[in-house]
């Protein structure tokens, strides 16, 4: 079968060219429409050819629906032993591709040449985003229901606690003046742990906006916003965004800021953050041991970290918050780089500490956010 594959190649060989014989010196044409020896002339092996597609008027026959190139073995007498077409694709983008080209360039000429460490150093944070979603929300073998089952006792008790956010309303109702009448209780322990880590979220605020690494184009208000209410759905995502490029002479300007965010960067603003998020911190950490006493919960320190572990084992939504504090303990750190390591490596205290003190040795926070 090679044999008569080789025979009908040889056959068909004079209509490729003129000649009905290529010979390793045969110049099938000039440069364009040329053999071109891609052997050594000591090589014992046969030399490797190929031919182009004839210009028009050259004395070669082209072949009809050949444009591509040509590759070519002959043996010693000259007769072709392989031959092999890349022919000219049928499919092309034409002016979609020009049009694709003129979208790209400009992003290209603003980002400047790509370096390929910051492209992958967003990996990992997304890595983790994935996994935080599969875990934490869409494992049907974790505790309680995935996300696409949620109960609605899950919702209204996650409702009832962002009522009770700040311990606001379970305050005045013992007073005996409710904002929100009606609220039922929902376990202390759960309530805590949801101020808890809603205040971690809150205190993130300036040191999210004051972030030097993090390049413009990323919506950081945005994002801090849906971290106060829904924790590493989106701050992992932030922590990912802040790893991109930033465009050519950005850290050369002043960062533009609205009134809100003038506010909450100024030195009061700042320790005001710190003063309400630890505070409330405070409070969450007594809410957790002796909130709603009397009322039917487990009672004492012991009993109250048992109810936490039996709620992480058996409710997604505290089985989630395990999650956060993990994640906000290492996103914290990696915020607060030019924070002392004692601060950094404090989960939520270390970061109310460094708001209290007004950031120091962060640029654009006080009296330099003044100053802009």
């Amino acid at each position: 079968m090679r044999g008569g594959a080789e025979s009908l190649v040889a056959t068909r060989a004079p209509r490729v060219t003129k000649p009905s014989r290529l010979t390793p010196s045969h110049p099938v044409a000039r440069r364009g429409r040329a053999g071109e020896d891609f052997t050594d002339a000591s090589s014992s092996r046969a030399p490797l050819r190929v031919a182009l597609p004839a210009e028009p008027g050259s004395e070669e026959i082209p072949i009809p629906f050949s444009r591509g190139c040509s590759f070519v073995r002959v043996d010693a007498s000259g007769r072709i032993v392989y031959a092999r077409d890349t022919v000219e694709p049928v499919a092309k983008p034409g002016a979609s591709a020009v049009g694709v080209i003129n979208v790209i360039a400009p992003i290209l000429r603003r980002t400047g040449p790509v370096d390929p460490a910051r492209v992958l150093r967003p990996l990992p944070f997304w890595g983790v985003y994935a996994a935080y979603w599969w875990f934490a929300m869409l494992d049907p073998s974790a505790p309680g229901e995935p996300l696409q089952s949620t109960p609605p006792e899950t919702v209204q008790t996650v409702l009832h606690e962002s009522i009770n956010f700040g311990f606001v309303n379970p305050i005045a109702e013992a007073l005996g003046y409710p904002l929100v009448p009606g609220v039922p209780a929902e376990n202390p322990v759960s309530e805590a742990t949801f101020n808890f880590v809603a205040l971690w979220g809150l205190g993130l605020l300036p040191v999210m906006l004051s972030d030097p690494k993090t390049p413009r184009r990323v919506p950081t208000l945005p994002l801090w916003v849906g971290t106060w209410f829904l924790t590493n759905l989106f701050l992992t995502p932030y922590m990912a965004l802040r790893e991109g490029p930033k465009e050519e002479g950005e850290d050369d300007e002043p960062r533009e800021r609205g009134p809100f965010e003038r506010a909450v960067m100024s030195d009061a603003g700042v320790r005001g953050i710190g003063a309400f998020a630890g505070a409330l911190g405070l409070v969450s950490v007594w809410w957790f041991f002796f909130g709603r006493s009397g009322l039917g919960y487990p009672e004492g320190a012991v009993e109250r970290a048992q109810e936490f572990v039996r709620l992480a084992s058996t409710q997604r939504v505290d089985y989630a918050f395990v999650f956060d504090l993990v994640l906000f303990s290492a996103w914290q750190a990696v915020l607060m780089s030019d924070a002392p390591d004692a601060l950094r490596k404090t989960p939520f205290f270390g970061l109310v500490a460094w708001l209290l003190q007004g950031m120091p040795g962060r640029a654009g926070v006080g009296a330099d956010e003044a100053d802009a």
